[in-house]
């Protein structure tokens, strides 16, 4: 892909419902024209995806084929560089949220998602990423 550009946040959703990954691809490309989205409905495809572009921010179903989301998280640490993460979920309660933290994911967003909710935790990660980025530009 080439050499990342310092304003944009690569974001890869992990979820096996396509009405999740449509709804964020509509969301999420009208209100942020830094995000350059990438998608994976199952854990493997998600390492495929890692290896190859790098994401700096994950959204990642609680439920899915071939890796569950712990599975996930402990793969992208392996292969992925340091990130940050959004879960998501059906159910919102304090188990899901300690199944979520104990993986190493930061937030939780339920689903049906609320927007508002998940553009907020996106844009306080996002403006953590530019910084990050800035400084590492301006370190090497």
């Amino acid at each position: 892909m080439g050499p990342k550009s310092l304003d944009r946040i690569i974001i890869l959703c992990v979820d096996d419902d396509a009405r999740t990954r449509n709804f964020l691809i509509q969301m999420l490309t009208i209100h942020n024209s830094h995000y350059v989205l990438k998608f994976a409905d199952n854990g493997v495809d998600a390492m495929l995806t890692i290896r190859e572009y790098q994401p700096d921010i994950y959204i990642i179903g609680l439920e899915m084929p071939h890796f569950d989301h712990v599975v996930t998280i402990k793969e992208i640490q392996k292969v992925g560089k340091a990130s940050h993460s959004i879960g998501l979920s059906k159910r919102d309660n304090l188990d899901i949220y300690d199944r979520f933290v104990q993986s190493g994911l930061e937030h939780h967003v339920s689903k049906p998602i609320n927007f508002e909710h998940l553009s907020s935790k996106l844009n306080e990660i996002s403006k953590n990423v530019l910084m990050a980025k800035l400084i590492t530009a301006g370190t090497s």
